[in-house]
């Protein structure tokens, strides 16, 4: 605001000016009162509004950045447990924690994948969140994804903070989805963002291998596959994309 009123300022004073060069003789002498007035005005504002600007500047500097600690994701355990536990599928057990995870976290995105194919041949397909039972065509899990295919190979929860974080869901020790949350802005305490991915894992690992979920992935597979349909090999445990 201040900056605007002090380029009007500059503005006035230059018409001031234009009136005391140009205008009628008996004028000229005001013009130039009122350039000199408002030019001093103009760089007056202009003083102000830099001193603000510094200022805020410094204020905002001085807040200290929000840190996510023990005490801040304590009930945030409880959350995700229960979303991966109360969900009525294990896709839809996949996506709930997902979703927890992003609110709880503060994360841009949160994406899930489903695993398929070969070990050191894996390909994924991205569940839909929006619209349940849709997934995206497969595709070659490495090298387009490095962290995500590490996380898969090393069976373990792989970061790069604050772009990207990994989490593996196993059955029976082989990996079949992927959790990928995406711009983490916040800073987390490293302890505590392990216990919570821990007890997210754990929660999602346990419902993949309850009975309602081996019986649903055993009745896809005995699934007649369209041939225009994608189509990706199933390795043991696996789930098809």
């Amino acid at each position: 605001m201040l900056l605007r009123l002090s380029r009007l300022s500059i503005g006035l004073a230059a018409a001031a000016a234009g009136l005391m060069a140009f205008g009628p003789p008996e004028l000229r002498s005001l013009g130039g009162d009122l350039a000199l007035a408002l030019a001093a005005a103009a760089f007056g504002l202009w003083r102000v509004a830099v001193a603000l600007d510094r200022r805020l500047a410094q204020a905002v500097a001085a807040v200290a950045p929000l840190t996510l600690g023990a005490a801040s994701l304590r009930e945030a355990e409880g959350a995700v447990a229960r979303a991966a536990a109360e969900a009525p599928s294990f896709e839809a057990a996949l996506l709930e924690t997902a979703a927890a995870l992003r609110g709880e976290l503060g994360a841009r995105a949160a994406r899930v994948y489903l695993l398929g194919g070969a070990p050191g041949q894996l390909s994924v397909c991205e569940l839909i969140a929006d619209r349940p039972g849709f997934r995206s065509p497969a595709r070659a899990l490495a090298p387009s994804s490095p962290l995500l295919e590490r996380a898969a190979r090393e069976q373990r929860v792989c970061l790069d903070l604050p772009r990207v974080l990994a989490v593996p869901v196993l059955r029976q020790g082989v990996p079949v989805a992927l959790l990928e949350l995406t711009g983490l802005e916040l800073t987390i305490d490293e302890a505590a963002l392990a216990r919570l991915l821990s007890v997210a894992r754990d929660a999602l690992d346990e419902r993949a291998t309850q009975p309602a979920a081996v019986s649903r992935l055993a009745h896809r597979r005995s699934v007649a596959v369209r041939p225009s349909a994608p189509h990706v090999a199933v390795g043991a445990g696996a789930v098809p994309c």
